[in-house]
C-alpha cells in the first residue's frame, strides 16, 4: 500500500511542478507580448510626431511661398491698367 501512495505522491509532485513550469512559461510569453505591444506603441508615437513635424514644416513652406507671391490686389491693378490701355486705344480710333 505504501508503494502505491509513494507513486501517487510522486505523480502529484510532478503534476504540480509541470503546472508551475507552465505558469512560468505563460507569464514569460505574456511579458514578451507586453513588451512587443509597448514597443509598437512607442514606434507609432514617434511616427505620429514625425508626421506632425513634417506637416507643420509643409505649412510653413506654403506660408512663406504665399508671402513671397504678389498679392491678388497687385495683379488686379495691373490688369486694370491693361484694360484702361485697351479702352484708351479704342477711343483714339473713334
Amino acid at each position: 500500500m505504501r508503494l502505491i501512495y509513494t507513486n501517487s505522491y510522486h505523480c502529484l509532485v510532478i503534476a504540480i511542478v509541470l503546472k508551475i513550469d507552465a505558469a512560468e512559461m505563460i507569464e514569460e510569453a505574456e511579458s514578451v507580448e507586453h513588451r512587443a505591444y509597448w514597443e509598437k506603441v512607442e514606434l507609432l508615437r514617434k511616427k505620429k510626431m514625425e508626421l506632425k513635424a513634417a506637416s507643420a514644416s509643409k505649412r510653413r513652406k506654403v506660408s512663406e511661398i504665399v508671402k513671397k507671391e504678389p498679392s491678388h490686389d497687385e495683379s488686379s491693378s495691373d490688369s486694370d491698367s491693361d484694360e484702361n490701355f485697351a479702352v484708351d486705344w479704342r477711343a483714339e480710333h473713334l
